[in-house]
């Protein structure tokens, strides 16, 4: 856990921007009890220190595969049957901040064209098990196919994860990641729609001050805007989603 905790702090955190995830420095205010003493405060805060120093000039290209090879990494140990019940619900929002910085950076801040294929095309990417687990968080590519559509882990883990990134950094999270992270819901959405009203409103009903209608609303604001349903934008490809939408509502409450 204090490695995972270290792993976290030297490698993630530096490498995001702000108002993704809280800093080492708060961070470490909230570590879990067995984990509180055996490790010094101070080494969890040695990667923010020396993320300051002078920089290469390819410091983004580094980052963007440095997040993608830890958050995966993370991932591969977070969801086997061993660790998942004491490390996946605590550091499954990490894994998905650390795959959404990286994707963002191939995608626009490296900018070049061939750069952007980089984050599908890692010498590690050959794995099937890395293919799956991306498909399943809401990341596709017409680059690469999984071969498998198996579950590797309960998607409430990734709903919960992204429900923390839009509630971390608030409306000063970057514009790009809460995009991002509602066109991944919107994309969940197609087939775990009861999973994501699970979270958002009857999760969050149980919350001091939380308000079951306001959730609901935002929640089918999130789901209904065109810009965070699809990608392509196309009528065809609105029209199938709104109808995975609509009939999963329709058997929820058949069911209720």
């Amino acid at each position: 856990g204090c490695l995972l905790e270290f792993l976290v702090t030297t490698s993630i955190l530096p490498n995001l921007e702000p108002y993704i995830l809280y800093p080492a420095e708060k961070r470490i205010r909230t570590l879990p009890k067995a984990l509180q003493g055996r490790m010094p405060s101070r080494a969890y805060l040695w990667g923010t220190s020396v993320a300051f120093e002078p920089s290469p000039p390819n410091q983004e290209e580094l980052a963007a595969h440095e997040l993608r090879l830890v958050g995966l990494t993370m991932a591969k140990l977070c969801t086997t049957a061993r660790f998942q019940p004491m490390f996946l619900p605590r550091h499954m929002a990490d894994i998905c901040a650390a795959l959404h910085q990286s994707f963002h950076s191939f995608q626009t801040v490296i900018g070049d064209e061939q750069q952007q294929q980089l984050f599908w095309k890692l010498p590690s990417m050959d794995d099937e098990w890395e293919l799956q687990f991306l498909n399943q968080l809401g990341f596709s590519s017409s680059l690469v196919v999984s071969k498998t559509n198996s579950r590797i882990l309960d998607p409430i883990f990734s709903i919960k994860a992204y429900q923390s990134l839009l509630s971390f950094g608030s409306k000063n999270a970057p514009y790009w990641l809460r995009c991002q992270v509602s066109r991944q819901l919107a994309s969940v959405a197609r087939t775990d729609l009861d999973a994501i009203l699970y979270v958002f409103v009857h999760v969050a009903d149980s919350l001091p001050g939380a308000d079951r209608t306001a959730a609901a609303t935002r929640l089918a604001y999130t789901l209904t805007r065109p810009s965070s349903t699809t990608n392509s934008g196309s009528s065809d490809d609105r029209n199938l989603y709104y109808n995975s939408i609509l009939s999963q509502l329709a058997d929820s409450l058949d069911n209720y």
